[in-house]
């Protein structure tokens, strides 16, 4: 509800830099949120997931979620674990 609050005004480039400073102090509520884990991320799920935008942020998330319930025996609940694994993949 609050990130539909922030993205209301549409200022431009505002979802990476707050979505990635929500996820240090909750990690287990905000992925972190850039070029390499998006790429990755897309690569790795096969989604379409635009940098930038946050109804494309919120659609990673959930998809970082699904992968978190298939793999929690090998992920932990920090969103940033399946975004990092994301991100390597596509490194």
């Amino acid at each position: 509800m609050e990130i539909h609050r922030i993205d209301a005004p549409k200022i431009m480039g505002l979802g990476p830099a707050v979505a990635n400073i929500l996820y240090f102090p909750h990690p287990t509520i905000a992925p972190p949120f850039n070029t390499a884990i998006v790429r990755g991320y897309n690569a790795l799920t096969g989604a379409n997931v635009k940098l930038g935008r946050w109804d494309e942020y919120l659609a990673m998330r959930q998809g970082l979620d699904r992968l978190n319930r298939s793999y929690c025996d090998q992920l932990s609940n920090d969103r940033g674990a399946a975004a990092r694994r994301s991100a390597s993949t596509w490194a």
